[in-house]
């Protein structure tokens, strides 16, 4: 959230009450233009952003960017986020970069995840070695009933 009006602390306040678990939040001031770009980055990570990357900044009203963040693996893991001023320079528009936050966070993955994820990633192994085996299993005990049934 970018305000041009608001301090730090309300601002931090109102992330407080909006998040759905507590979580520390980062900070600082930043110089505004009536253009910026806010970007965030991570290499284990699945960004997309659900609002556009560069907005028009208001001199009155809060300005506010949303991501939709998904981890690909767990542990601990670093998000970078990059606030640049959207220039004109030389007929051209050009991002300058006012602010960077580095956040390390730590990915907790649930054993569900964790089990889908193996078979996902493990599935050819799985069938070999599983899947094939029990089927030929079953399909012997079922034709030695017959077998047995006819006899």
């Amino acid at each position: 959230i970018l305000s041009p009006k608001k301090s730090i602390t309300e601002i931090q306040s109102e992330l407080d009450r909006s998040l759905q678990t507590k979580q520390s939040i980062e900070s600082g001031q930043v110089r505004l233009t009536s253009q910026m770009e806010a970007r965030m980055t991570g290499e284990n990570f699945d960004i997309v952003a659900v609002t556009p990357e560069t907005l028009a900044i208001s001199g009155s009203e809060d300005t506010q960017w949303t991501w939709d963040v998904t981890a690909k693996q767990g542990g601990p893991q670093q998000l970078h986020l990059t606030v640049s001023a959207i220039l004109f320079v030389n007929g051209e528009t050009t991002p300058r970069v006012v602010s960077e936050f580095d956040r390390k966070v730590t990915v907790n993955v649930g054993l569900g995840h964790r089990v889908a994820s193996f078979m996902g990633g493990n599935w050819q192994w799985l069938w070999a070695t599983l899947v094939v085996p029990a089927v030929g299993w079953w399909w012997k005990r079922t034709r030695g009933k017959k077998e047995a049934e006819h006899s």
